[in-house]
């Protein structure tokens, strides 16, 4: 390859410049670039998930996929199929943390002064649904709350309520996530119950549709029920799975969430529920 140094000047008028002198350089090729050594490959591939020990949100559709941040064990003899007509006996119900390894521990425990977090309130007749109070630690900012349970209608079961958390609804499972419960806890599901935290979400035309996250669910098996209880009686506790990532790092709501999970899940035990 020739290379050449050109300098510029006036041209004499009428006259064409002499060309110029070329001096000889070494050669040098240039390598072809080839389709395989495109830039493009050189760009990582995006394949990271959510990663709860270190808390990473690389992908924001992580955080819709249910995972148990917290688990309790509710403990209560239950109710038997069959029985007299009385009153029935004020049985206590306890409720246990759930370690890593799998053994329990006190959920108070650590309260000296067993205080409570929240009351609860049932009123006789139609209309009237039960209500729950945060009290105490449990409050929101020190200041008392009132939250009515109530039914979402005439032909089912499900239970609504809505808080300063948010709207949450518990609910019987479907047929595939006590499929996938199944896998999870090793053994078959005598009672699935969800709860789902309901949002409204905007879509075209300025309308809203209802969207649904799971939050918690309650599981009752063979291996996860009230020891001594049969699988025929009502309200034999169960463990109560929770996934509390969006209050994690807000004040006292994570805790406010627990509370309100485990006094949902308790009242349910007074009708015949977990």
């Amino acid at each position: 390859m020739a290379t050449s140094s050109l300098e510029l000047g006036h041209r004499p008028s009428g006259h064409l410049a002499p060309p110029p002198d070329y001096e000889t350089t070494e050669a040098v090729e240039l390598s072809r670039l080839s389709p395989a050594t495109s830039s493009t490959n050189s760009l990582p591939e995006y394949t990271t998930l959510y990663n709860i020990e270190n808390g990473d949100s690389a992908s924001s559709s992580s955080t819709s996929v249910f995972y148990p941040t917290k688990q309790l064990q509710i403990q209560a003899p239950g109710f038997a199929l069959i029985r007299l007509p009385l009153p029935p006996q004020p049985d206590p119900i306890y409720v246990f943390n759930v370690a890593a390894t799998g053994e329990l521990d006190d959920a108070e425990a650590n309260d000296p002064t067993q205080a409570a977090l929240c009351t609860t309130t049932y009123r006789f007749g139609p209309g009237k649904p039960p209500k729950i109070r945060f009290v105490g630690d449990g409050s929101q900012n020190g200041q008392t709350e009132e939250i009515e349970l109530s039914c979402k209608g005439v032909l089912t079961r499900s239970t609504i309520m809505r808080t300063h958390l948010g709207t949450f609804e518990w609910r019987y499972s479907s047929r595939a996530e006590r499929r996938s419960a199944k896998a999870s806890v090793g053994e078959d599901i005598d009672c699935l119950l969800i709860l789902d935290q309901v949002m409204k979400v905007a879509i075209a035309g300025g309308k809203q549709e209802e969207s649904r996250r799971k939050v918690g669910q309650f599981v009752r098996s063979d291996g996860l029920r009230t020891q001594g209880s049969r699988r025929s009686s009502a309200g034999n506790g169960g463990r109560l799975m929770l996934d509390l990532r969006e209050w994690l790092d807000r004040k006292n709501e994570a805790i406010e969430m627990e509370i309100l999970a485990v006094t949902m899940a308790i009242m349910g035990g007074a009708s015949g529920g977990p």
